[in-house]
């Protein structure tokens, strides 16, 4: 059960951030991480997923936030 529930993890943050990836807006980023995180606190709850895995995700999340908000700092050419 466990391996299955990190498998569906794993296409979860998978998924995620190709979503981010063609979000637009900081509204949409945003909520799509509250979603993921959301869903990760639940999956502990439910005792789905341990702590330590826990932990991974948010990790690689918070790596993939961090690359994103650079991307999405980086200055335009247009009148912003």
């Amino acid at each position: 059960m466990e391996a299955q529930a990190r498998e569906q993890v794993r296409k979860l943050l998978f998924r995620t951030k190709k979503d981010i990836q063609k979000a637009k807006d900081l509204e949409t980023i945003a909520y799509l991480y509250a979603m993921t995180e959301g869903f990760l606190q639940g999956l502990v709850l439910a005792h789905t997923i341990d702590r330590q895995e826990y932990k991974r995700c948010r990790m690689e999340m918070e790596s993939f936030r961090k690359g994103t908000e650079t991307m999405k700092k980086a200055p335009s050419s247009g009148n912003c």
